[in-house]
Parts: structure tokens; sequence; C-alpha cells
């Protein structure tokens, strides 16, 4: 059997955004998988995030009102965009040789059981 498992370091540029810090990292961080499963026709197994280096951290505020007038607020938008570098251990579902089986349908009914449950056995 061939080595169905292997692993590599990758550098991905992901982005987010939220209405806080900790909202937007974390749905930057998020979409790690996604961007890897994306870019490869394998099955990461383990991703470990080695290394993070912040490109851009913007906020972005603005002032809205409640009927144009009432309750003005100042309201941010965070937005931030990462560069990861990666470890990741993938598994290539193209080296698993599989065997096949043939089976009974489990749709099928066996009468002797019918005929017994209808006697009213076990």
């Amino acid at each position: 059997m061939k080595e169905a498992s292997q692993t590599l370091h990758k550098t991905i540029r992901i982005t987010g955004q939220g209405d806080s810090k900790q909202k937007a990292v974390g749905n930057a961080l998020a979409q790690i998988h996604k961007k890897i499963s994306a870019d490869s026709n394998q099955l990461a197994v383990r991703i470990i995030p080695e290394d993070i280096r912040i490109v851009s951290a913007i906020v972005e505020t603005f002032k809205e009102h409640f009927l144009f007038f009432f309750f003005p607020r100042i309201r941010k938008k965070y937005q931030v965009t990462l560069d990861v570098t990666v470890n990741v251990m993938s598994l290539d579902l193209a080296a698993l040789d599989f065997t096949e089986q043939k089976v009974s349908s489990p749709d099928k009914v066996l009468l002797s059981k019918v005929k017994s449950l209808a006697r009213g056995g076990k």
C-alpha cells in the first residue's frame, strides 16, 4: 500500500470582518480550512498554524441616526487581512485502494423471521 498521507507547509492570505476586533480575527481564522480545501483535492486531516502576519487592519467608523435625527451613535466595522503559514497534514484519497464487497440487499425480507414473529416468537 502506498503512503497516503503527506505533510506540507503553505502560506495563505485570509480576510475577515466583524463588529469587533475579536470577531474580525475569528472570522478570518475560520476561513483557513475552507481556503486549504479549495486549493487542493486532498482531505486536510490536521492544520497547524505556525506563523501569523498582519497584512492590514482597518477600522471603518461612521455615525448613524435613528429616523435621521434621533439617537446618534458611532459604529465601527473592523477588517483584517492575515498571512498565515500553516503545516497541513493531508490524506490523498486517490492513493487509497478500496476493495469491493458484494452484500445482499438490506431491503430483503426473510420469510422465516416473519413467520416466527407472526407466531409470537422472538
